[in-house]
């Protein structure tokens, strides 16, 4: 399939777009093997995920080793996008306003945190058979 930027000539044609699954990994803890793959789209450089996994094994902070590229080295500012997350099921510290997940330059990781009423921010703890929904978008390195 061809995608063209401004009318159908090779000049304007777009040929850097993949999409797909991967697996969910976590740093601590496990996710549940029927409900640990996400969808991604890769437009250039612009790697839009979404989807939900399920904590099999408990972890007292999530965070998630496998992004499916690389996040790309910017400058501070940046290269730390927040990500837009839900929980179900999960133990969420009181105080927490809502949480984020944001992606780590130069790796494949991506944070889950709380944010806090008072502007910090707190670990983000995964029990037994709690769900996170995440959807965003980050830049790769190609």
């Amino acid at each position: 399939m061809s995608i063209f930027m401004g009318g159908p000539t090779s000049a304007n044609e777009l040929h850097d777009y993949e999409e797909g699954t991967w697996n969910v990994s976590l740093q601590n803890g496990s996710v549940h093997s029927n409900y640990n793959k996400m969808k991604y789209t890769k437009v250039g450089q612009v790697v839009h995920i979404q989807g939900q996994f399920r904590i099999d094994t408990a972890t007292t902070k999530v965070v998630v080793t496998s992004l499916p590229f690389t996040v790309a080295s910017q400058s501070e500012g940046e290269g730390y996008p927040a990500l837009a997350v839900y929980s179900h099921q999960n133990n969420i510290l009181d105080g927490t306003s809502y949480l984020i997940a944001y992606v780590s330059p130069g790796s494949t990781q991506m944070d889950l945190r709380g944010v806090r009423d008072d502007a910090s921010t707190v670990d983000v703890i995964g029990t037994s058979n709690g769900y996170f929904m995440i959807g965003g978008s980050y830049i790769c390195d190609s």
